[in-house]
């Protein structure tokens, strides 16, 4: 055996632990969704209200800072997407098992603040036009720019933006991200400036 394949086995060797204990905890970490999602139906069969508070209080049991991030993001993310009437209620997700970019931000934020994380809501600049709508769809529309809801968590010392809606799925549904996604601000003039956002996976996995 030469030393370079020496080296490489070794090598191979090495991180096959480490990617094991990593699949292990993706792994846990999803198991620990799922059962949550099961008793927020064991809830509602029982004639019960789930709640943000319950869902943070369920879910953020012995998690680290990450996992709860990654825990509550999913969660959200997995409650059906579906233009909703908006009351203003942030457990309003979990007791209509629907909702949009408005029900969905400010359940996270909900959690997310339960949890004592600095979160913030947070308005961005969003073009339909941008999707990969067909364009009989968009053309009855008057205007296809509009504002999309979503929220800021302080990771590292810095604000981290990510949406848990149907656009962060854009793998699964075909339905992607608008490439101009950004944060937006206005001066007193009304001159609208916008930056773009970071993924929602960076805000998923940083930890």
């Amino acid at each position: 055996m030469n030393r370079r394949k020496f080296l490489l086995g070794a090598g191979i060797m090495a991180l096959a632990p480490a990617n094991a204990m990593a699949n292990n905890h993706a792994s846990g970490l999803a198991g620990r969704i799922a059962e949550v999602e099961r008793e927020m139906i064991a809830q509602r069969t029982g004639g019960k209200s789930v709640s943000t508070a319950w869902i943070a209080q369920r879910l953020g049991e012995e998690l680290t800072e990450g996992d709860k991030r990654i825990a509550a993001f999913t969660l959200v993310r997995n409650v059906p997407y579906r233009l909703t009437a908006w009351t203003g209620d942030p457990d309003s997700l979990f007791v209509n098992e629907r909702g949009d970019c408005r029900h969905k931000s400010a359940a996270l934020l909900r959690i997310m603040r339960v949890w004592k994380f600095d979160a913030e809501p947070v308005r961005v600049l969003f073009d339909w036009a941008d999707l990969p709508i067909p364009k009989a769809v968009l053309q009855p529309l008057a205007e296809t720019r509009g504002f999309h809801d979503t929220v800021e968590v302080r990771i590292n010392g810095r604000m981290v933006p990510g949406g848990p809606d149907m656009g962060f799925r854009a793998r699964e549904s075909r339905f992607s991200v608008p490439g101009q996604l950004g944060r937006c601000s206005a001066d007193a003039g009304g001159n609208a400036t916008c930056r773009r956002s970071l993924s929602a996976e960076r805000f998923q996995t940083r930890n």
